[in-house]
């Protein structure tokens, strides 16, 4: 047999013959070293069904591992579809998983498990006794309904009394079996960091999920909940039964230095998280370079502390989309050369204070980047913020967004005013100012420049401040020869009639098309 593919053929002929469980875990073996050949979305049950029709050997072990029935209906068609497959043991091997998991619950649901029991039986991989749950009465238990629960537990009972029996091959043969595809190399961390190594491929977690549920590790199950493409409400409800158990011991050397209530897990695995506000130095360092960051995408980092630097410039971080609540004090070593993920950065403090803010603004590692915010600028001058450099830069060019948002409120309309002055904006750049943390204070202006500006303009205190549409007014008669269209809203409370007059008489003296609720 000269390549992979055809040693695959090969074995599974082997195993048709002897049902020998080492020529399953080589087939296994080979199957998982073979590179991935199909392009579509296995959530989309058509498309994995019209692959499944025609597959191959390799194409068989590719659409196992990448099977998300959405619910049972479905589950049953592709079973039909499986039935007509020659027998395979990973076919076995991915029907043990689904038993495992029980992914449908419901009464109907008997007749997909109703195929997955008898094509069990046929295959007769003598894995099966130790891969499926060993305890029927338990198994039976997860399912509500009483009569469910009778079948279910009945049909596990006559599988696990099947006689599993094989004939060995020869010793001589076995031998050889044992080193193929490196099978005892695949150890649990070799299945992380295929995991890691590419964490968009969700078939690398279904293999990670079923070595751990087969030696009972909860992770297995959590993963394979969360790849559900519409999971029950009780299968949600699983999960997070599973994360309040165990988020933070899944994050190793991570857990100390996150809060385990702003901490949030995608498809068995850690996406993003605030970062505690207390972190000493030396548990930061322990997390710096850690391979459990590349699954993260987005990351809230309260405070400067020593250590963020350093942990923030590591690698393992490059794969991060979102970084927010970040003190540009401690990104000196994020702007390098090598590129990163990143499509949004939001920084707390003046632009000025950010020691790397050429770098920044030249875009150096930061292709990705469209969204930046700067946070509690301080004064009224609109040059504070760096306005000029930031629009005028390549990193400026580029956004789609831009929020400058100061702790002063007075700040807001001279900073408005400053850009609806300009000429540069690109036109798909939305430029928002606010003041207060989270808009708790003041108006939040957002414009746009498509040949003139247009804009809307949210009030967002929850009290009554009449002088903050007399604020709004003054900008419209300083810079309404500018601007084309406000849309005004104010959320919590409507505004006293003599306040919306005069703001509507402002509109019309400036030639502002004004837009109210």
């Amino acid at each position: 047999m000269s390549g992979p593919t055809e040693q695959l053929d090969g074995l599974l002929e082997t195993w048709r013959a002897t049902r020998d469980p080492r020529v399953a875990d080589a087939i296994e073996a080979v199957s998982a070293g073979l590179s991935e050949t199909l392009s579509f979305d296995p959530h989309d049950p058509d498309s994995w069904m019209a692959r499944a029709r025609v597959a191959d050997a390799r194409g068989r072990g590719e659409l196992l591992a990448r099977w998300f029935p959405p619910d049972w209906r479905v589950f049953a068609d592709q079973l039909v579809v499986v039935e007509g497959w020659p027998d395979d043991p990973r076919t076995a091997g991915a029907l043990c998983g689904l038993l495992r998991a029980a992914p449908f619950r419901s009464h109907p649901s008997r007749e997909a498990w109703a195929r997955v029991y008898a094509l069990l039986e046929r295959l007769r991989d003598p894995r099966t006794p130790k891969s499926v749950p060993g305890d029927a009465e338990a198994h039976g238990q997860r399912f509500p309904r009483r009569d469910t629960r009778a079948w279910m537990r009945a049909a596990h009972e006559r599988l696990l009394a099947v006689d599993f029996g094989y004939t060995p091959v020869p010793e001589a043969d076995a031998a050889a079996l044992a080193g193929l595809g490196g099978r005892a190399s695949r150890t649990e961390a070799d299945l992380l960091a295929a995991v890691y190594a590419n964490p968009d491929d969700d078939a690398a977690r279904l293999v990670y999920a079923d070595a751990l549920t087969q030696r009972g590790d909860p992770r297995g199950e959590l993963i394979g909940l969360q790849l559900l493409a519409k999971p029950a409400a009780a299968q949600k409800k699983r999960a997070e039964e599973l994360l309040q158990s165990h988020r933070l011991g899944w994050l190793g050397p991570l857990a100390p230095i996150f809060d385990a209530r702003d901490l949030t897990f995608e498809r068995g695995f850690p996406v993003g998280g605030w970062l505690s506000a207390v972190t000493p130095l030396d548990l930061l360092q322990s997390a710096t370079g850690c391979d459990v960051w590349r699954t993260f995408r987005w990351l809230n980092v309260r405070g400067a502390a020593p250590g963020y630097s350093e942990m923030l410039a590591d690698e393992a971080l490059f794969g991060l989309r979102d970084l927010a609540y970040v003190a540009g004090s401690v990104l000196s070593g994020f702007v390098d050369e090598a590129p990163r993920d990143l499509e949004r950065l939001q920084l707390s403090g003046d632009l000025e204070y950010v020691g790397f803010a050429d770098a920044l603004l030249e875009g150096r590692g930061l292709p990705a980047l469209r969204r930046l915010s700067v946070w509690y600028i301080t004064g009224d001058d609109p040059a504070q913020p760096g306005l000029d450099r930031i629009l005028a830069s390549p990193v400026g060019q580029a956004l789609e967004s831009l929020e400058i948002r100061g702790s002063s409120e007075a700040g807001l309309t001279p900073w408005m005013e400053a850009l609806l002055a300009r000429e540069d904006v690109p036109d798909a750049l939305i430029v928002t100012c606010g003041s207060g943390y989270r808009h708790a204070s003041g108006w939040e202006l957002e414009v746009q420049r498509d040949g003139r500006w247009s804009g809307r303009a949210t009030y967002k205190p929850k009290a009554k401040r009449e002088d903050r549409f007399a604020e709004l007014a003054g900008l419209l008669t300083r810079a309404g020869g500018r601007l084309a269209r406000l849309d005004v809203r104010w959320p919590r409370y409507a505004p006293e009639a003599a306040a919306l007059a005069a703001l509507e008489a402002a509109a019309a003296t400036a030639g502002v098309e004004l837009g109210l609720p």
